[in-house]
């Protein structure tokens, strides 16, 4: 099991003798957090957690679509799709993100292993 970003900041920490700034941390924790999505990503499992969250999106826009231009809900409809568009991609490209971090290792581990960057 990876150790926590936490625990492992403070390992860090304690090798280097000194505090990690926030940019060290939240590359830690964002490399910490793409170690352990990398054992769902690539699963079937995964796929339909997607395409259950893009169908719910994809259903909010039929639901649009199907509202007639003058209907008074349409602005609260077309705000819904929206905002269910954005948090499915951002899921996404969040995820993504962690996973592709966590290719590489972050300069304060490599720092505290005395390898140079």
């Amino acid at each position: 099991m990876i150790p926590s970003a936490d625990n492992l900041t403070a390992e860090i920490e304690d090798t280097l003798g000194d505090q990690l700034n926030e940019d060290d941390r939240a590359e830690l924790d964002l490399w910490e957090k793409g170690r352990e999505l990398q054992s769902i990503v690539n699963t079937r499992g995964f796929d339909i957690l997607l395409e259950t969250l893009q169908a719910y999106v994809d259903k909010a826009n039929v639901s649009l679509i199907s509202m007639a231009p003058g209907d008074p809900d349409v602005v609260a409809a077309h705000a819904a799709v929206s905002a269910a568009n954005q948090l499915v991609s951002y899921f996404k490209q969040d995820i993504n993100a962690a996973v592709e971090a966590s290719h590489k290792s972050p300069a304060a581990l490599k720092r505290a292993a005395g390898i140079q960057s």
